[in-house]
C-alpha cells in the first residue's frame, strides 16, 4: 500500500478504524472523512505515534447530502487518483 491513497469513512470507530490502522501500518496515505473532529485528532495522533502516517482529515456528516457533496469534491481536486 505505500504510496497509495485510502479514503475512509467512519474512521474513529469500528472497522473504519482498524482499516486506518492496517492501511497506515501498510504505509498508506490516508484521507479519514469523520464527523467528530475531536475523535478525528485523536486517531491522527495515534497514526503518527504508531505508524508515522499523516493523515488527511475530512470532516463531514454523511447523513447530509451536501456534505456527501464537499467532501468528494475536496477529495478529488486534492487527489488525482484514490
Amino acid at each position: 500500500m505505500d504510496g497509495q491513497v485510502a479514503v475512509i469513512t467512519g474512521a474513529t470507530s469500528g472497522v473504519g478504524y482498524h482499516a486506518a490502522r492496517r492501511l497506515a501500518k501498510g504505509g498508506a496515505s490516508l484521507v479519514l472523512v469523520c464527523r467528530n473532529s475531536d475523535k478525528a485528532e485523536e486517531l491522527r495522533k495515534e497514526l503518527l505515534q504508531t505508524y508515522n502516517s499523516k493523515p488527511e482529515i475530512v470532516l463531514a456528516d454523511f447523513s447530509h447530502l451536501s456534505e456527501v457533496r464537499k467532501a468528494a469534491d475536496f477529495i478529488l481536486g486534492k487527489y488525482k487518483r484514490i
